[in-house]
């Protein structure tokens, strides 16, 4: 089973302290992933407004799967 959390919501769930560690580590185990560089224009930075993500968390393969989407 799986369950969604929206990140800005992540305070509510985790606490504010244990927040900013999990999305270090989030962002630390992005760029491992991808070879341990990663190069963002700072234009697709701020272009970012537009979007949310979304966090899965799927128990069964231990995963998290974020989507990025549109907001409406």
């Amino acid at each position: 089973m799986s369950e969604k959390e929206l990140l800005p919501h992540a305070k509510e769930f985790l606490g504010s302290a244990t927040t900013q560690v999990f999305l270090n580590q989030l962002l630390l185990a992005l760029v491992i992933k991808q070879g341990g560089k990663i190069e963002l224009p700072i234009k697709e930075i701020d272009g970012t407004g537009g979007y949310l993500m979304t966090m899965e968390i799927d128990q069964t393969r231990q995963v998290f799967i974020l989507t990025a989407r549109k907001k409406t």
